[in-house]
């Protein structure tokens, strides 16, 4: 069963931007924020995207983030920006948590890179990190952000969307989660501009 409780406490940021030399972001900033977090007693820390524009070049602030000396769990989510300097999703996803439990949105629930979007379940809460970096191709299929990138494709229409796999997996974790009696809190970067409607009704 599942253990409610009156409430859970956690940190909350995002746009960051970090990247050494092009923004006033630091890394003594990222730290600061910790110690709060960790002086209110916070349960764990989220970034809500755009947390770094390089994350393969800033590894002083990724580590300091994932290996927090606070012992806190984090978690992210992808921001508009997460790709840019050559950053791919092979390079970013694995990055988004310390926390080798959560479920990602895979067949079986286990990391792929391509695949951006995950759940916690934390003291009868779900914390759903959702990935809203996907536009419509002219054809009409969905394509996420590229390698390299801070937005879709010219050629496309529809930016900060889920795919219609992304948006069936969320129903289908939203309706699981109200079946367990959880209280469900999705998080993005960006509001959702395109929803399936053919996919909203269970």
């Amino acid at each position: 069963g599942y253990i409610m409780s009156n409430k859970v406490t956690f940190t909350v940021l995002a746009d960051m931007h970090y990247k050494k030399g092009m923004y006033l972001a630091s890394v003594s900033d990222l730290e600061a924020i910790l110690q709060r977090a960790e002086s209110t007693n916070s349960d764990f820390v989220i970034h809500c995207g755009d947390f770094s524009n390089d994350y393969k070049g800033s590894p002083e602030l990724i580590n300091t983030f994932l290996d927090n000396k606070e012992e806190l769990s984090v978690y992210g989510v992808y921001g508009n920006h997460e790709l840019e300097c050559g950053n791919s999703m092979e390079d970013v996803t694995p990055l988004l948590t310390n926390d080798q439990s959560v479920v990602w949105g895979t067949e079986d629930g286990s990391l792929d890179p391509k695949t951006a979007y995950y759940y916690k379940d934390i003291e009868g809460f779900r914390f759903i990190f959702t990935d809203s970096n996907y536009s419509l191709t002219p054809e009409g299929e969905f394509e996420h952000n590229r390698t390299g990138s801070w937005g879709p494709p010219s050629e496309n229409t529809g930016a900060n969307c889920l795919s219609d796999k992304q948006f069936a997996w969320l129903r289908a974790v939203l309706f699981d989660g109200a079946d367990k009696g959880l209280k469900c809190i999705v998080l993005s970067h960006a509001a959702f501009a395109c929803i399936p409607r053919t996919l909203l009704y269970r």
